[in-house]
C-alpha cells in the first residue's frame, strides 16, 4: 500500500509564515487595522525575503542505518511512501517520488510516526521538496559522504539550483534511493563543500573532487562551479549534517592539505588546528574544521562572499547538550554541557566557528526546522529603520537651552517572524545645521527619507563595524551604547548593573530596588534587607516575591547577563550555583521605540569669571527599552579611558518578569510581528541641585548643614535630588517614582498602578508625568505660606479598546477586549480605562487630587466629579503658574473623546474673593472647578468619529486689540488629533470627518483673580439684564461647520487669500472662540484623506510648530532588504492668534501690504520630515550656537532650499511616480490627482531660527524653587 505526504509540513516551514504574515503586514484594509495590537509599529512592513543559496552536505554513513526504536507493539510496517508535488499555480505539473520499502512504526511516547535515522532524513527532505510553498528561488545542493562506502571522502551530487520542479523531481528521486554505508569522514566532506561554495577543487588523500558530478564543475572539469553567489537579501552556507563522531582514515594534517587546497586562490590558509580538542578517535581534524569555518563565513576568502557553516548532530549518538536558550531568536547550546568531545565540537563548528549555529535533529521535523532555520541564518540582516524621533536633550541646568547633541533610537522590524522584542539601539550624534553629525563631522542621513549612512560612526561608537567586507555602522549593533554593554565572557563578574523590584518582605509589599551581582568566583549576590551582613545570597537573603521570581524567571535573568547554563545550572539552589564565564558573549537589548531619552545631570564645573556652566559635566541619559528595562548611559562621547556610551545601570520593574520574561533573551512571543513592549513610555527627570558658588560647582551632593540660617535644614540646597518619574506604555500598566540621588544605590520611591487605592481608572500611562509645586500650608499668624509639596500631575492613561480604529466610548462594534479582558463593545459602560486625572506628592505617590467622572473618596485626598469625564486622558498636563509665584494655578488637559478640559486651582496663601465679609487667605490647595472647553465634535452614528487627543495642549498668550477682547491678554490653546494606535487607518474616507487642528481662545483663563474665582462666576451675567450673557464664555464650545458654531472652519476662501480677504477672515475668527483646520492639507495638496496629527506641538514666536502624517506618503523607493516603512511625516506650521498668517505693514507708498502674501491659503507651510512616522524636534543650530534654534530633520538648512513649492498651482507639487518626483509623494493610486487641490495647498514653509534668550517658555514657569 502507498501513503501520501503530499502538503505534510505546510505549515512548519517559515517560509509559508513569512508569506502569510507579510500579507498582514501591509495590508491597510480597515478589517487588518481593528484587529492588531501593536499600535503604530503597524507602519513597518516585511522587507523582501532572501533566497540564499545552501549546499546539504549530508551523512549517509553505516550509523545512519539505525534500528527502529522506541515503537509501540504491533505498529512496525514496511511499505512504499509517495511523496506528491503540484505546482503551486498550475496543477496539471505534478509528480511523484517513492520511497520503496520504508519501514516506520509509532512512537510509544509521543505516538508519532517514527523511523530510522537514514529514512528520516529521506522523508524530510522529501517533504521539503515536494512542498509546493517553499520558494522556488531557494538555491539548494546536495552532497554525501562517504562516497560509496568509502569512508574516505564526500562528493558533490547536485550543484546548488534554483526548486524548478524539474531539479526537485531529480533531486527527490536521488534522496530517495540513498543508502546508508561506511565511515564517517566528516573533515574531508566539510573541505569539499567548502571547495564548491569557493568555486576551486580539493585533491590528494580524501578529495572526492573527481568523483563529484561533472554537472558540478566548469566545462573543462578543472575545478568546481562556484557555488557561492552574491544573493538578494540571502547569504551562502553549508548545511552539514552527521550522526556521529568523524571515523575515517584520513589524517588531520591530510583533512588540512584538502581544506587549504580549496584555499588556494586566497592567502588565508588553515594554520590554526587547535581550536577544538581531540574527539573519540584522536586527531582527525576538529580544529582545523574550525579555522576553516572561520575563513569560510569571513569575506577574506577566494568569493568574498561570507560563507556560513550549521552544524547539525542527527540521531541519539549526538544527544547530551542541554536544553537550548532562544536569545536574539536564536536558539543557543552550552556547547560544553555534554561530556562527548564530538558532540561538543559539532555544536563549536557551528555555533562558534561556523556561523550559522548548531542544530540537534532527532526526527523529520527536526530536520526540517533546522534547515528552515538556518535560511533564517542566512537572512540578510534587516536593515535598521527610525524607530522613534530625533531627541535633543532639555540641559538640566538652563531651562532656556538645549543640549547641541541628539539621541536617535533605530530598531530592526522583525515584522514576519514572532521574535519576542524587535531588536533596538540607541545612538548619539551632533547637532549641526540643522541635522546630525557622526564621528569626523559625518553625516548620518543619506537622503530626505531618513535613510542612514552606513558609513557614520555614532559618538559612542568605539570602533567602525563591517559587514559582509563593506562598511555597517548603520547596523543594529553597530555602535550606540549597545556595543559597549558588559558581558561575561572576559570575566564572570564582568555583567551590567542590574536592579530589580521586590517587595521588602514575604509579608510586606512595600516595593524597594535590589541589586543582582554576581561575584569573581561566579556567586549570586543581591542587595541585602534583613540587616545582616553581606548580599551573598543564602536562605535568608533571597527574593521576597517568590511569586515572580520563580528559578526559571532567574535564570532568564541570568541569560539576560549574557550567561548560558547548563540544564543542571537551570534548576541548583541559587546558594550552591557557581556561574561561569562563557565562551563568547551574547548581548540582548530591545528597541527604544517611543521611551525617548531623557537627560539626568549629577554636577557640572562653573566658569569662575560668568559662572556659566562648562563642558565638564556628569551627564547621563535615561530611557526605556523593550527588553523591559530603564538605563541609565553616560552622555560623555566614547573614549577608550573614559566611559562615554557605558551603561551605569538597568532597572527592571517586576511586571516585565511578569508578563514578557522571554523579552530578557529575546526569544518567541505568541504571534507573529507582535512583539512586547517594555518600558515603552518617555520618563521625566526632576533634579534639585546645590550651586556652590564657592567652588565653581553645581551638584546634587547637599550643602553643609548651617543651624544658625537654618535651624530647621530646610533650605533647598539641604534637599538635593535626582528622580526619575514614569510609566510602561503598552508594557503594562504602572506609574514608577525612582529615587537616583545616588547613583550607584538607586531607591524606589512608589509604584502606583490601578490596584492602589485610588487609581482604579488607571490605565496606561504613556506620556510623562508633569511636575508643578502647590502651597499646602500657611502660617496662622502671619498667613504666609509655609508648607508646600512638589506633585506630579497625569492622565488615567490609554484602554486598549482604543486599538480598534472605531472604538469610542458608546460604539457597539469592536471585537476586541482591553488590557483587563473587558470588552470593548460597549452596550452597558459609560466610561473607558484612564478617565481621570491624577495629582500625587513627586516624593511618596500618595494622592492629593482627581478628577473623576464618578466619586473617588481616598482619605487625605480631594476629588472633583466631572460628568464629561468618559474618554481615556492618554496626553500629557499642561500645567501653569498664572501669577509666576511658583505655584501651580490652572492646567489643560485633552482626551481622546475629542474633548479639552481646564482646571482651576487655588493655593494656600491665595485669598479667594467673597461676596460679602472679609475674604481670608486659604488655608490648603484646592480645586475651584474642572470646565470642558470643548465638546465632542460627533454625535449618535458618527460618534467613532470623534477625536482622539494623545497629546497635551499647547498653549500661549497673546494681548487683544480694540476688535477683540478688550485689548486684554487671553490664551490659545492648540490641540492636534489623530489615530495614533492606528497609524494606517482609512476610516475617515469622507475628509468631513478629517482630523482637525483646534486653536481655542481661552479668554476666561486670564480674567482677574476677582472674576475667576467668584464662588459664581459659571453662572454670573454680565449685567442684570434678564439676556445678558454671561461671564464664562470659553464652556462646552462647538465646533462644525455651521453658523452657531463656536469655533470657526478655516481657511474661509476656496482660492487664493487676499489682504482683504485675511483681513475678514480674522475678523470673522474674532467673533468666535477660536478656529479649527481640517488635516486636509499634505505634501502641497489640499482635499488629502487620512492625514493625522503625530507627536507634541510647539510655539515659538507666534508659530505653532506640529507634526502630521499621512499612510500614502512615498518617500522614495525603499532598499529591498530594509523593513518597509509605510506612509510618511511633514511639519506644518500656523500662524497665531488667529489662526491666519497675516502681517500688515506699508510699502514705499504708503500702501497697505502683506509681508506673508505668500500663504495664500492662510497657513505658514509644511517641511518634509522623513518617512514613517517623525515627530518634532526642535534644537540647537550647533554646539557654538546653542541659544538658536531651528527645525531638526534629515537636511541641514541650507539644502533645505531645494525642492521647495509655493502656495497654490506650482508645478513643483507631484505625486510618487511623476515625472521629477523621485517617487517622493503622495501615492497617486490611493490619493489621485483628481480629487486633489493644489490651489488651496500649502507651500514650503519658511526656514526660521530663533534667539532663544528672547522667548519665554510657560512650561518652566511652575518649576521655580522656594
Amino acid at each position: 500500500m502507498n501513503q501520501s505526504y503530499q502538503g505534510k509540513i505546510t505549515t512548519s516551514i517559515k517560509y509559508v509564515v513569512i508569506a502569510m504574515s507579510m500579507m498582514v503586514a501591509v495590508s491597510t484594509s480597515q478589517a487588518d487595522v481593528v484587529k492588531k495590537q501593536i499600535g503604530d509599529l503597524e507602519i513597518y512592513a516585511l522587507p523582501t525575503p532572501g533566497n540564499p543559496n545552501i549546499m546539504m552536505m549530508l551523512d549517509i554513513s553505516g550509523s545512519m542505518n539505525s534500528s527502529l526504536s522506541g515503537c509501540k507493539r504491533n505498529t512496525t510496517q514496511t511499505r512504499n511512501t509517495e511523496f506528491v508535488y503540484t505546482d503551486a499555480t498550475d496543477s496539471t505539473k505534478t509528480f511523484t517520488t517513492t520511497i520503496t520499502n520504508l519501514q516506520s512504526c509509532t512512537s510509544s511516547t509521543t505516538n508519532k510516526t517514527i523511523y530510522n535515522r537514514i529514512n528520516s532524513l529521506k522523508v524530510a527532505l522529501l517533504t521539503l521538496l515536494t512542498n509546493n510553498t517553499v520558494s522556488n528561488d531557494i538555491g539548494l545542493g546536495i552532497g554525501i559522504f562517504p562516497y560509496n562506502g568509502d569512508g574516505k571522502t564526500g562528493i558533490i551530487r547536485y550543484p546548488i539550483q534554483k526548486l524548478t520542479m524539474a531539479n526537485r523531481q531529480l533531486m527527490a528521486n536521488y534522496v530517495a534511493g540513498l543508502t546508508a554505508k561506511g565511515g564517517t569522514p566528516t573533515p574531508s566532506a566539510f573541505a569539499e563543500a567548502g571547495a564548491y561554495m569557493l568555486g576551486t577543487k580539493t585533491s590528494g588523500t580524501g578529495s572526492g573532487f573527481t568523483n563529484s558530478d561533472n554537472i558540478t564543475k566548469i566545462p573543462d572539469r578543472t575545478k568546481y562551479r562556484q557555488g557561492a553567489q552574491q544573493t538578494t537579501c540571502a547569504g551562502n552556507g553549508i548545511y552539514l549534517l552527521t550522526d556521529g563522531e568523524p571515523n575515517t582514515s584520513v589524517t588531520a594534517t591530510q583533512a588540512q592539505a584538502l581544506m587549504n587546497t580549496s584555499l588556494s586562490t586566497t592567502a588565508t590558509k588553515v594554520t590554526n588546528c587547535g581550536l577544538l580538542p581531540d574527539g573519540t578517535y584522536g586527531a582527525l581534524g576538529w580544529g582545523c574544521m574550525a579555522n576553516y569555518g572561520q575563513i569560510l563565513a569571513s569575506n577574506s576568502n577566494a568569493t568574498g562572499l561570507p560563507i556560513k557553516t550549521a552544524t547539525v548532530g542527527f540521531g541519539s549518538d549526538m544527544a547530551g547538550l542541554s536544553t537550548p536558550t532562544t536569545i536574539n531568536g536564536k536558539k543557543i547550546y552550552n556547547c560544553t554541557s555534554s561530556t562527548d568531545k564530538d558532540v561538543q565540537n559539532l555544536c563549536r563548528l557551528g555555533q562558534e566557528f561556523g556561523g550559522g549555529g548548531y542544530y540537534y535533529a532527532d526526527s523529520s521535523q527536526d530536520v526540517i526546522d533546522s534547515l528552515t532555520a538556518f535560511m533564517d541564518v542566512l537572512g540578510a540582516d534587516i536593515r535598521p529603520v527610525p524607530s522613534g524621533t530625533i531627541v535633543v536633550p532639555d540641559d538640566p541646568y538652563r531651562a532656556d537651552s538645549q543640549l547641541a547633541v541628539a539621541y536617535y533610537p533605530i530598531l530592526q522590524a522583525e515584522v514576519g517572524k514572532s521574535t519576542a522584542v524587535w531588536s533596538g539601539n540607541l545612538k548619539k550624534y551632533n547637532l549641526n545645521e540643522g541635522t546630525l553629525y557622526g564621528k569626523s563631522n559625518a553625516a548620518l542621513f543619506s537622503d530626505i527619507a531618513g535613510k542612514l549612512n552606513p558609513s557614520t560612526e555614532d559618538l559612542w561608537s568605539a570602533v567602525s563595524v563591517t559587514k559582509d567586507g563593506a562598511v555597517a555602522n548603520d547596523l543594529v549593533t553597530s555602535g550606540g551604547f549597545f556595543s559597549n554593554l558588559k558581558t561575561p565572557d572576559t570575566a564572570v563578574n564582568n555583567i551590567r548593573t542590574l536592579y530589580l523590584e521586590d517587595k521588602q518582605s514575604a509579608t510586606n509589599s512595600t516595593p524597594v530596588i535590589r541589586k543582582l551581582g554576581v561575584t569573581s568566583a561566579g556567586k549570586l549576590t543581591l542587595t541585602n534587607l534583613s540587616g545582616t551582613s553581606g548580599d551573598a545570597i543564602s536562605t535568608t537573603n533571597t527574593f521576597n516575591d517568590t511569586a515572580i521570581y520563580s528559578r526559571d524567571k532567574i535564570n532568564y535573568l541570568l541569560q539576560f547577563l549574557g550567561f548560558t547554563l547548563t540544564d543542571a545550572q537551570k534548576t541548583q539552589s541559587l546558594t550552591d550555583l557557581v556561574l561561569t564565564a562563557p565562551s563568547s558573549a551574547v548581548k540582548h537589548l530591545g528597541a527604544t521605540i517611543h521611551s525617548t531619552p531623557s537627560m539626568v545631570s549629577y554636577s557640572a564645573d562653573l566658569d569662575a569669571t560668568t559662572g556659566a556652566v562648562t563642558d565638564t559635566r556628569d551627564d547621563y541619559a535615561l530611557f526605556g527599552s523593550s527588553d523591559g528595562m530603564v538605563h541609565m548611559v553616560n552622555a560623555d562621547n566614547y573614549t577608550t579611558t573614559g566611559n562615554g556610551g557605558r551603561e551605569l545601570l538597568a532597572f527592571m520593574p517586576k511586571l516585565m518578569l511578569d508578563k514578557q520574561p522571554e523579552a530578557l533573551i529575546n526569544g518567541t512571543s505568541t504571534d507573529v510581528g507582535k512583539p512586547y513592549f517594555g518600558v515603552d513610555a518617555p520618563w521625566l527627570v526632576s533634579a534639585n541641585y546645590f550651586y556652590d558658588l564657592d567652588n565653581n560647582r553645581v551638584t546634587v551632593t547637599p550643602c553643609a548643614a548651617d543651624t544658625a540660617i537654618d535651624p530647621s535644614n530646610t533650605r533647598d540646597c539641604r534637599n538635593t535630588y535626582v528622580r526619575a518619574y514614569g510609566g510602561l506604555r503598552m508594557g503594562g500598566e504602572g506609574l514608577y517614582g525612582l529615587d537616583l540621588t545616588d547613583k550607584n544605590n538607586p531607591k524606589m520611591l512608589f509604584r502606583i498602578d490601578s490596584a492602589t487605592t485610588g487609581f482604579d481608572r488607571m490605565g496606561q500611562i504613556w506620556s510623562k508625568p508633569t511636575k508643578a509645586k502647590i502651597a499646602t500650608g500657611i502660617d496662622s499668624t502671619t498667613k504666609k505660606i509655609n508648607a508646600y509639596k512638589d506633585v506630579l500631575v497625569f492622565g488615567g492613561g490609554y484602554d486598549t479598546c482604543y486599538e480598534d480604529q472605531g472604538y469610542q466610548v458608546g460604539t457597539t462594534t469592536s471585537t476586541l477586549r482591553n488590557q483587563k479582558s473587558q470588552a470593548c463593545n460597549r452596550t452597558t459602560a459609560t466610561e473607558s480605562l484612564g478617565n481621570a486625572v491624577y495629582m500625587v506628592d513627586a516624593k511618596t505617590g500618595t494622592l492629593i487630587w482627581s478628577a473623576t467622572k464618578t466619586a473617588n473618596a481616598v482619605s487625605g485626598a480631594t476629588n472633583t466629579t466631572v460628568s464629561t469625564l468618559s474618554n481615556s486622558i492618554v496626553g500629557g498636563i499642561t500645567v501653569l503658574d498664572r501669577n509666576n509665584d511658583g505655584y501651580m494655578d490652572q492646567l489643560y488637559f485633552a482626551d481622546m473623546g475629542g474633548q479639552v478640559f481646564r482646571a482651576d486651582f487655588t493655593n494656600a496663601g491665595f485669598i479667594k474673593p467673597v461676596s460679602s465679609g472679609t475674604a481670608a487667605p486659604e488655608t490648603s490647595f484646592s480645586n475651584t472647578r474642572v470646565v470642558r472647553l470643548l465638546q465632542p465634535a460627533f454625535t449618535d452614528a458618527d460618534i467613532k468619529y470623534n477625536h482622539r487627543f494623545y497629546e497635551r495642549p499647547v498653549v500661549s498668550f497673546y494681548r487683544g486689540d480694540s476688535s477683540f477682547n478688550n485689548s486684554r491678554l487671553f490664551a490659545v490653546v492648540n490641540v492636534i488629533s489623530g489615530d495614533r494606535s492606528s497609524p494606517l487607518s482609512k476610516l475617515r474616507a469622507d475628509n468631513k470627518y478629517a482630523d482637525r487642528l483646534y486653536g481655542i481662545m481661552d479668554t476666561d483663563v486670564t480674567l482677574e483673580d476677582k472674576i475667576l474665582y467668584a464662588d459664581d462666576f459659571t453662572t454670573r451675567k454680565e449685567s442684570t439684564a434678564t439676556d445678558a450673557p454671561k461671564v464664562q464664555k470659553v464652556v462646552d464650545l462647538t465646533a462644525n461647520t455651521t453658523a452657531s458654531s463656536d469655533l470657526l472652519a478655516l481657511p474661509t476662501v476656496t482660492e487664493d487669500y487676499t489682504l482683504a480677504t485675511k483681513q475678514a477672515a480674522i475678523t470673522s475668527v474674532k467673533a468666535k472662540r477660536g478656529w479649527y483646520y481640517p488635516l486636509t492639507r499634505f505634501d502641497g495638496f489640499d482635499k488629502v484623506k487620512y492625514t493625522k496629527g503625530v507627536g507634541k506641538s510647539e510655539v515659538i514666536d507666534s508659530f505653532l510648530y506640529t507634526t502630521v502624517y499621512n499612510p500614502d506618503m512615498n518617500y522614495g523607493v525603499t532598499e529591498s532588504c530594509s523593513a518597509k516603512i509605510t506612509g510618511g511625516s511633514e511639519r506644518q506650521l500656523y500662524c497665531l492668534p488667529y489662526g491666519i498668517c497675516l502681517k500688515e505693514t506699508t510699502n514705499s507708498a504708503g500702501a497697505a501690504i502683506d509681508e506673508y502674501a505668500a500663504s495664500k491659503n492662510g497657513t505658514a507651510g509644511f517641511a518634509r520630515a522623513g518617512q514613517g512616522i517623525q515627530e518634532l524636534t526642535l534644537g540647537p543650530r550647533s554646539s557654538t550656537l546653542s541659544n538658536q534654534r531651528l527645525l531638526i530633520g534629515t537636511q541641514k538648512i541650507a539644502d533645505r532650499v531645494y525642492n521647495r513649492v509655493n502656495f497654490g498651482d506650482d508645478n513643483g507639487k507631484l505625486l510618487a511616480g511623476d515625472t521629477g518626483s523621485n517617487n517622493i509623494g503622495l501615492d497617486r493610486i490611493s490619493q489621485p490627482l483628481s480629487g486633489l487641490s493644489k490651489t488651496t495647498g500649502d507651500g514650503s514653509a519658511p526656514e526660521n531660527i530663533y534667539n532663544d534668550r528672547y522667548t519665554l517658555k510657560p512650561n518652566t514657569w511652575f518649576e521655580v524653587n522656594k
